[in-house]
């Protein structure tokens, strides 16, 4: 049985965590030894139990440096991603980093909010840390995205909530797919570009593409169900994106110029 007293020191511990987040402390002990100070620049001067600090060194939360003898407190991700998961009360929300874009929706423009961490593809495009390449180029990160648009559109997920369609008995009242003749010209459409891009990609590479890209699923997975090396997902994937790539945005074949050519000069005129 949790005490009050312990949830009053979990209370604590995750509000001067969330301050270690915003601002970076300064750790000072005091004369006795029994507890710490942390000085937070430009905010205040925060009294914290020893034990607290403990706490936070054994789960990786803050990391401690020493410079010129002084102790600078500084939260990990692994401390974000605890902060998050106990503010918001929601295990998921540790693993969401929204974003804010502009998207024209006819002569409007709206603001939408987006996960970036929603797909695979977008911690392998995007480089962290200083010095550091992307593992994916733009034009195979955005082949991937309008592939995953194309499957949204032609409706080829799993159906995951209960089906209000009058027309599911057709298809045996099991939520299975809903005939052919009621998808809009958009998802037929959809449809036939996902066939021409999986065609194009292959059938060796077209799997892992469509799991990563439509399915979300993992590199982790995707080795293990497959049976492939680590890291080799990786690899097949970036393969498979490039292909797509081309498919998507071809090279441009020069033809020859229809124009006659001649070796006179600019004033040369033929005799009639």
């Amino acid at each position: 049985m949790i005490t009050n007293k312990q949830c009053l020191d979990h209370r604590r511990s995750l509000r001067l965590l969330m301050m270690v987040a915003k601002h970076q402390a300064i750790l000072e002990p005091s004369a006795d030894g029994a507890y710490c100070f942390l000085h937070f620049e430009g905010v205040r001067r925060v009294k914290c139990d020893k034990i607290i600090l403990t706490n936070w060194i054994a789960n990786e939360l803050v990391s401690v440096a020493i410079t010129a003898d002084v102790q600078k407190i500084s939260i990990t991700e692994l401390g974000r991603k605890h902060v998050i998961r106990n503010d918001e009360n929601d295990y998921a929300a540790q693993h969401r980093v929204f974003e804010t874009d502009h998207i024209t929706v006819g002569d409007c423009i709206q603001s939408v909010r987006r996960n970036i961490k929603e797909s695979p593809l977008s911690g392998l495009y995007r480089a962290y840390g200083a010095g550091k390449k992307a593992w994916l180029s733009s034009a195979e990160f955005d082949a991937g995205e309008r592939l995953r648009v194309d499957f949204e559109y032609a409706q080829l997920g799993p159906k995951i909530t209960a089906s209000w369609d009058p027309t599911a008995h057709l298809n045996g009242g099991k939520g299975g797919r809903r005939p052919s003749q009621t998808f809009s010209d958009r998802a037929i459409g959809a449809r036939t570009r996902m066939q021409r891009a999986i065609d194009a990609v292959g059938p060796e590479l077209s799997g892992v593409l469509v799991d990563v890209c439509c399915f979300l699923k993992g590199m982790e997975d995707i080795e293990r169900e497959r049976q492939w090396p680590r890291r080799s997902a990786k690899l097949m994937l970036k393969t498979a994106l490039s292909m797509l790539a081309r498919h998507y945005n071809p090279p441009q074949v020069r033809t020859r110029s229809s124009k006659p050519r001649h070796w006179g000069q600019e004033d040369y005129r033929p005799e009639m």
